[in-house]
């Protein structure tokens, strides 16, 4: 991708990649193809072999994040929204501290994977053509790429495909997605979108599915 500039015009070059987006999709349907993605993702095969990877969480303020949660995101809160946000945050960065980092996409979700009929003989007649968005690709925990499949299929789906170690991480990452947009569209000076994210942290706060979208810790 290429962004060029000037004159009071602006311009962005962009590769095209066939296929379509499977929203809808169950579990079972697409889970071996994801999970060789996965894979792939984690051995760095999605990235090109001379590029530097970012720190998780650049997009929303990198090693910035937590302070920035503190600071400016948690007195917007309730008082409980403001107990359950800190603890989130301490919970999943504690958890990801002895992990060995690996590339991860850093917004792996159905939204950025295109699909296109399969040849004869593969399984469930859909291959996977395209991952795209490589916007917050970075070197981090590889739960980091599971919690966005898991706020769509939820953990029980997932269970039988992704060990258990990283999926207990990804629902930390999951529970403080929501920040992680808020954290963004404050640094982007949004608060629009920031106090959606906010209420959006508090809606899964009190529906009890903040770590998973099925309900559950």
């Amino acid at each position: 991708m290429v962004r060029a500039a000037g004159e009071g015009h602006a311009g962005m070059l962009t590769s095209w990649i066939p296929g379509r987006h499977y929203a809808d999709a169950d579990w079972p349907q697409v889970a071996p193809q994801i999970t060789a993605l996965l894979r792939f993702v984690e051995a760095g095969e999605a990235f090109r072999a001379d590029g530097e990877l970012a720190e998780p969480r650049t997009w929303c303020g990198g090693h910035q994040f937590p302070h920035i949660v503190t600071e400016l995101l948690l007195p917007l809160l309730s008082a409980d929204a403001r107990v359950a946000a800190r603890q989130a945050v301490m919970d999943m960065l504690a958890a990801e501290q002895a992990v060995e980092p690996v590339p991860v996409h850093g917004d792996l979700g159905m939204h950025n994977i295109l699909w296109r009929d399969a040849a004869d003989g593969q399984p469930a007649g859909l291959a996977i053509s395209g991952l795209i968005d490589f916007d917050n690709a970075a070197r981090g925990d590889p739960a980091i790429d599971v919690a966005p499949l898991l706020g769509q299929f939820g953990s029980a789906a997932l269970a039988g495909a992704i060990t258990p170690g990283i999926l207990d991480r990804a629902k930390l990452h999951r529970a403080t997605l929501s920040l992680q947009v808020a954290a963004a569209a404050e640094l982007r000076h949004d608060p629009a979108l920031r106090d959606f994210a906010l209420a959006n942290f508090a809606r899964r706060l009190t529906t009890g599915t903040l770590y998973d979208p099925c309900g559950g810790n």
